[in-house]
């Protein structure tokens, strides 16, 4: 039966480990684990909110893996009608027009999607890659998708021959700097989803966990929830643009972002601006534009939610404006063009340096006053404790100074 499964962002997190997958959602990859790895894999795998179905088979003589992962799930859920009526029209395909193995294609990306069950779904193959030809890979790489994601087994990395790359890539879970508090980005799709992509990928490699919006929504999910936790978050990349000051989603993510006063501490600018210039021509410009977009709801009816959430949204965004242009102009952006000549390996850089010393001051040692004589009237006695990674005790008492661990 599928397993009950947290999935975390663009890389998966096992819960009190920190150690992660890359999101096999979005990448037109399949990951490759050491088999090493396999029980932790599991783990994240049970404790993660799509569906699981494990493969354990191996393909017959003259079987594919397409062919043998669609026997095994036709035997598997027999009992599931649409499997099955899927399952009986795949063998009368040689009485079509399409060749079998494009109807085995076809076949075995409707029933995953139907197991999905409106979740993702992770196809685990737990069977070493060594098993397999290029062409398993280039025919499993066309099912992964925003629903659909492929795990497969590995010895070590020379198990993964390079003829199988970049289809195929071998990944070691590591341990995440930031888990549970993941990097998020506010940008316009208009023209930075390639610069993110780049930063993603910088970020990745450098063990920093991240959210981007168009993996970790769905359909049903509500956009506005997933901005308010943009403007909740502790590290947020922005991506200033042109098309980002003239974006109402981009600019209600900014006034969300604004409604903290520690900007500096935890959001960083990446500078793609191009007709737009950081000065306060623009900036009138800009804010005249939302006071006229405010214009266009101030008859509206009070009994209509949306509208009226519509102005509130409106008026956050003039108000908030004004001061997050400040942090424009003022605070230092990554340009773009360095960004991705380096392929952002400087700003991850800069990203894991903000985030340890963030870790660290967390982890600061905090001095307690157990009992103040001063404050007390009790006892002419003070105790003062310092709890961290070096524990130390100071107490006096009646004058005499008693130091311990």
């Amino acid at each position: 039966m599928p397993l009950a499964l947290i999935c975390s962002y663009t890389s998966w997190t096992m819960p009190n480990k920190g150690i992660y997958l890359p999101n096999i959602w979005s990448e037109r990859f399949i990951p490759v684990i050491p088999e090493s790895q396999s029980k932790d894999v599991q783990e994240l795998l049970n404790e993660t909110d799509c569906t699981c179905i494990c493969v354990d088979e191996y393909p017959a003589n003259g079987q594919d893996w397409v062919e043998t992962i669609l026997m095994f799930l036709g035997e598997k859920f027999a009992s599931n009608l649409f499997v099955a009526q899927t399952m009986e029209t795949l063998q009368d395909a040689s009485r079509t027009a399409f060749s079998p193995p494009a109807r085995r294609g076809m076949a075995l990306k409707a029933i995953l999607q139907h197991l999905s069950n409106g979740k993702k779904l992770v196809l685990y193959i737990r069977r070493p890659v060594s098993h397999m030809i290029e062409t398993d890979f280039e025919h499993l790489s066309h099912f992964i998708g925003p629903t659909i994601g492929i795990l497969c087994h590995a010895t070590s990395e020379t198990n993964v021959p390079l003829s199988l790359q970049p289809t195929i890539r071998y990944h070691i879970m590591r341990q995440m700097i930031n888990p549970n508090q993941p990097v998020f980005f506010s940008y316009s799709r208009e023209d930075s989803i390639g610069l993110v992509d780049t930063i993603c990928k910088a970020l990745e490699s450098t063990d920093i966990e991240y959210s981007l919006d168009m993996i970790d929504t769905r359909l049903q999910d509500s956009i506005k929830e997933y901005e308010r936790k943009i403007g909740d978050a502790e590290y947020i990349i922005i991506v200033i643009s042109d098309n980002y000051f003239y974006s109402r989603d981009c600019m209600y993510e900014m006034s969300a972002i604004m409604r903290r006063d520690d900007f500096s501490k935890r959001v960083v600018l990446v500078d793609k601006l191009g007709k737009i210039k950081r000065n306060k021509k623009s900036h009138d410009i800009v804010l005249a534009h939302w006071k006229k977009e405010y214009d266009d709801y101030i008859d509206i009816d009070p009994s209509n939610q949306t509208m009226t959430e519509e102005r509130h949204h409106l008026e956050g965004i003039i108000q908030k404006f004004p001061v997050f242009w400040r942090h424009v102009v003022d605070d230092l952006a990554e340009d773009y063009k360095k960004v991705e000549k380096d392929s952002a390996k400087t700003l991850a850089e800069f990203m894991s340096t903000m985030i340890k010393r963030n870790n660290n001051a967390v982890q600061a040692p905090q001095m307690q006053i157990l009992n103040d004589p001063v404050h007390s009237g009790d006892t002419p006695s003070i105790e003062v404790r310092q709890i961290g990674d070096h524990p130390v005790y100071i107490g006096n008492i009646n004058g005499d100074v008693h130091f311990g661990a």
